[in-house]
């Protein structure tokens, strides 16, 4: 773990805006009982790049972890809204609609990941599975 946590670390000095180090090293605060860390790492990736859908998935995916679905959905939109081809960001949305029980959302959501990147065989098993439910496109409200 030290060694993976220093992996990222010289990796953010280098690239600070490096999404996989970014989101490594947050899950890796997050599964160590670190999690002010992995808040602070996010939250300081935002403030540096407001304008960067990948910071703001991560920060969705965070609240999601807080169960604070309106922030994680808001956070997640703007990441969607900031780059609309964000995969992170599409996913994201698809689980929050999945757990607020909006299935047609999370479909449409994982069907957009798709297009962009077909090989995501964990979002293909949720897509068949939405579809073998009856889930069909999503209806307004």
């Amino acid at each position: 773990q030290d060694k993976a946590e220093q992996s990222y670390v010289a990796c953010l000095r280098q690239s600070p805006n490096h999404t996989d180090c970014n989101h490594a090293l947050a899950v890796l605060y997050v599964r160590s009982q670190r999690r002010k860390d992995a808040d602070h790492l996010v939250e300081d990736w935002v403030r540096r790049e407001p304008k960067s859908a990948a910071a703001y998935a991560e920060y969705g995916w965070l609240c999601s972890l807080d169960k604070d679905y309106p922030k994680a959905i808001s956070a997640c939109q703007r990441a969607y809204e900031l780059d609309p081809h964000d995969v992170h960001a599409l996913n994201e949305l698809g689980q929050l609609y999945e757990t607020l029980n909006r299935q047609d959302r999370a479909l449409n959501m994982y069907e957009r990941s798709l297009e962009f990147q077909p090989h995501q065989a964990d979002v293909g098993l949720r897509v068949s599975r939405l579809k073998a439910q009856g889930v069909g496109l999503p209806h307004p409200d």
